[in-house]
């Protein structure tokens, strides 16, 4: 009874202070019962991967039903054909499970073939051509180099799956600060820029291995905010120590020996990454989770009501959310900066326009006096 009453009391206090932070509930911490789940590992991911291995990773998402299938993660491969082969690989385990639901989960690249079948699925729905009815099949893409947010999007421009009005539930997870998923918005923001490059080794590699910081470990899923969009949400993972800085924290707590001194070394890297968060974070949009998460302040957030509020994320962008002042500060210095190099690049133009004006001018001068001394000396040698 009593352990009832603390799991109720710690459930409550959970709520509130996810209310107070403003932060959704993690999409992940309970996972859907499902009547089977599809694995495809990325580009780099071995081939006939451990089940221990594909459950650890598919485990956050999808848990087996009363009639599941037996194995109830089955592996797929990663080609450019398999696309194809998924779709119908989806629908046949449909029809054997008596239209069971299904989950299909990616790591980075393997979410290619699975981006290719729910747009045929979706397109099949539209044509009216067999395949899985709406809602049967939930994606979950993590660490995907075509997220939203992620590189190729944001710095690129690439047009990136994005699956408008799916009839499927899609879901992006990544750590943040990852550079494939998770790109600044800034990228004159050149520690954020170098802060998410680090975190190709040191969060995008190290998600699905089971280390302390892989960003699909439970106790890190807890840290993660969810973002709900028209045909998509959003779990981005908190990243308790800036990809920068894991070098230097790595390898000084090899060389410490004692309790003390790794205490010694958190407490560095904790004062370090108080500091470089702020200046991180301002060259994203939408990243107010690290914030949150290393210091707490208030929030005076916008009231939007009508077509607004059903167009735009749950999530706030900068200018509609209050940050710390230092971030503030740092983001409007860069944008006074930019301006002020804008307005210098346009006068110069302007200098150089008007000199080759002046000298079009001179030259224009030159040839027409030349041309009246000409044909005074013709009328010279005429008389």
């Amino acid at each position: 009874m009593r352990h009832a009453i603390r799991q109720t009391v710690a459930a409550f206090f959970a709520l509130l202070l996810g209310i107070m932070l403003n932060i959704a509930p993690v999409a992940t911490a309970n996972p859907t019962a499902a009547s089977g789940a599809f694995f495809g590992g990325g580009s780099g991911t071995p081939a006939n991967l451990e089940y221990g291995v594909m459950e650890q990773i598919v485990s956050p998402f999808f848990t087996p039903n009363p009639g599941a299938q037996d194995p109830f993660i089955v592996e797929t491969k990663y080609t450019e054909e398999s696309g194809e082969e998924l779709h119908l690989r989806l629908q046949q385990a449909h029809l054997e499970t008596d239209n069971g639901f299904f989950g299909v989960v990616t790591l980075s690249a393997g979410a290619a073939p699975a981006h290719a079948a729910q747009q045929q699925m979706d397109q099949n729905l539209a044509d009216g051509a067999p395949t899985l009815p709406a809602g049967s099949v939930s994606f979950y893409y993590i660490g995907d180099p075509d997220s939203p947010e992620g590189l190729k999007a944001r710095l690129l421009g690439v047009q990136t799956p994005t699956h408008k009005e799916t009839a499927f539930a899609t879901t992006y997870v990544h750590g943040q600060y990852e550079m494939w998923a998770h790109f600044p918005t800034n990228p004159l923001n050149l520690l954020a820029v170098a802060n998410s490059v680090m975190g190709l080794p040191y969060v995008h590699m190290e998600t699905g291995t089971g280390s302390i910081h892989d960003p699909l470990k439970p106790e890190n899923l807890v840290n993660a905010e969810t973002e709900e969009h028209a045909d998509y949400t959003i779990v981005r993972v908190h990243t308790k120590v800036l990809p920068l800085l894991r070098p230097l924290s790595d390898t000084a707590h090899r060389v410490a020996q004692t309790d003390k001194q790794h205490q010694f070394v958190d407490k560095v890297v904790g004062k370090l990454d108080t500091a470089l968060r702020p200046i991180v974070d301002a060259g994203y949009s939408n990243n107010k989770l690290g914030s949150l998460l290393t210091k707490s302040s208030s929030r005076n957030e916008d009231k939007e009501t009508g077509e607004a509020v059903a167009q735009k994320s749950t999530a706030s962008t900068y200018k509609d959310r209050p940050m710390r002042s230092f971030s503030k500060t740092v983001h409007e210095k860069a944008e006074k900066a930019a301006t002020k190099f804008r307005q210098s690049v346009a006068e110069k133009r302007e200098e150089r326009k008007a000199e080759r004006a002046d000298r079009r001018e001179e030259r224009k001068i030159k040839r027409d006096t030349q041309r009246v001394k000409r044909e005074a000396a013709r009328k010279t040698r005429a008389e």
